[in-house]
């Protein structure tokens, strides 16, 4: 059972929270009614060692890598301090856009840093949720008592640094981790005062068994995403097909605002080119099939299709004769089509190569190994090499290896710091994430950055590139060799 939030953000050296790491968090606790109990708490970050910030990222938060590094805490420390927060016994964590961003980050996180990884999603009363969907879903749905500003097309937007403002809340810093959290901290209330019922409900939407309760009790249920174009409030009807063939707590539904027919006679092949590929990149006059991947365990806003009234109706321009006709024509002849959508969508997680990315697509560790895991902080650095051997999941040996080199690179054999060398090396010249840049084009767009910056910008930019030039120095890597 809930008893306080937990609203949080975080600000980072590059967007893909996958690999992405934290320079800033901040977090404040509330009580059920949005009060503070709480003194707010902000934490900086060392950067890491082993990848490079992209300039955009530091243009647009203008943090300090010089400050982060003299001043901030270990990745590993601040993660531990983030892991008690979120697990104290009823707390609900969540931010802005948190599900897709922030938590994907804090998995990987205490993942890297040998903490449990999804307690704070389950356990002792706790759940992580997120501000941003109900925020759309009250635009759709429940409109009034708030400001919803536009794009020049009329389309709304849901930038929480468009949304404060037109709301009457101070966000001047906008790319300032506990700035951030004010502003959600001041929409919630809003959202909470204006709509306290649907407020209620999608509190509900945390427990897997209700999201799937209604996105599975075969009839059209309303989805509430940011996948549905802002014109159409990202609000869609949808019908189930399938459960996902692979991920236990994922389903593959319809949108009903698209007519099945094509995709009744459509192959497989025909399917996965129409569900994978960029509408840009289709041929002219063919459109992407409508299917989408509704993940229950992340809090997904689904409604009953009561929730939409004749003002709803009009606002998301729906036309309940064609859902109804395009739900009949599913129940009626989608059982082939499910069939052929679970082999679109039989294709596991990509593995990964490297530890520190192999979070998903390896299974969850043996119990024996999460014991294990746990003795890592507090494990004397010297010592550490003994738990390698005793780990039985081949990712935690490497994990354990990274950890080691990260923190305490003064107990590293020789040989373990020649091949973390290799390895960082690698990664820079060729990075994981398409959101990275590589060494060569790294180095060119800082100078770029620079060359264009002013005043404090020009501060921090000329801090990334002693940074990372810094970086590249450790494992043989100068600009000449770009």
């Amino acid at each position: 059972m809930t008893t306080s939030y937990l609203i949080y953000d975080f600000e980072t050296d590059g967007r893909d929270p996958h690999t992405c790491r934290p320079l800033q968090v901040a977090w404040q606790r509330f009580d059920l009614g949005l009060k503070p109990i709480e003194d707010p708490v902000t934490l900086t970050i060392k950067p890491a060692p082993d990848r490079l910030p992209h300039p955009r990222a530091i243009e647009i938060t203008g943090i300090s890598l010089k400050q982060c590094a003299d001043e901030g805490l270990s990745d590993a420390e601040a993660f531990r301090r983030l892991h008690a927060e979120v697990n104290r016994p009823g707390t609900c964590t969540f931010g802005w856009n948190t599900r897709r961003f922030d938590n994907t980050l804090l998995r990987f996180g205490f993942w890297r840093n040998f903490v449990p990884v999804y307690e704070h999603e389950w356990s002792q009363g706790c759940d992580a949720w997120d501000l941003i969907d109900l925020a759309r879903a009250c635009c759709a749905l429940r409109p009034d008592g708030l400001t919803w500003p536009t794009h020049d097309d009329g389309a709304p937007t849901f930038r929480l640094d468009r949304l404060a403002p037109a709301n009457g809340i101070d966000h001047g810093d906008a790319h300032d981790a506990m700035a951030d959290v004010h502003a959600t901290m001041e929409m919630a209330r809003l959202i909470h005062g204006a709509s306290p019922r649907l407020w209620k409900f999608a509190r509900t939407l945390a427990d897997t068994k209700k999201a799937r309760s209604i996105a599975c009790a075969n009839q059209p249920f309303v989805h509430v995403t940011s996948r549905i174009r802002a014109s159409q409030y990202c609000t869609a009807p949808f019908a189930m097909l399938a459960d996902h063939p692979i991920q236990k707590h994922v389903i593959i539904a319809w949108n009903l605002r698209q007519d099945p027919t094509e995709a009744l006679d459509a192959d497989v092949d025909t399917l996965r080119h129409r569900i994978f590929t960029r509408e840009d990149e289709l041929p002219e006059g063919v459109c992407r099939f409508s299917v989408k991947q509704i993940k229950l365990n992340a809090a997904p806003f689904v409604a009953p299709m009561t929730v939409l009234n004749e003002a709803n109706l009009t606002r998301l321009h729906l036309n309940l004769n064609d859902v109804h006709t395009y739900d009949t024509l599913l129940k009626q002849h989608g059982g082939e089509l499910a069939k052929r959508l679970a082999k679109v969508h039989d294709d596991p997680f990509e593995k990964r190569t490297d530890p520190d990315d192999s979070l998903y697509g390896g299974g969850f560790p043996s119990s024996g190994d999460e014991i294990l895991s746990r003795n890592v902080p507090t494990t004397p650095p010297t010592e550490l090499h003994l738990l390698e051997q005793r780990f039985t999941d081949p990712r935690l040996g490497g994990l354990l290896r990274h950890y080691i080199a990260r923190n305490h690179p003064d107990v590293l054999s020789d040989v373990q710091r020649e091949q973390w060398i290799e390895r960082t090396a690698n990664r820079l010249k060729h990075p994981v994430s398409k959101e990275d840049l590589s060494w060569s084009d790294w180095c060119t767009e800082v100078d770029q950055a620079i060359a264009n910056a002013q005043g404090p910008t020009l501060n921090v930019l000329r801090e990334l590139r002693l940074h990372g030039l810094a970086i590249g120095a450790n494992v043989g890597l100068t600009p000449d060799s770009a």
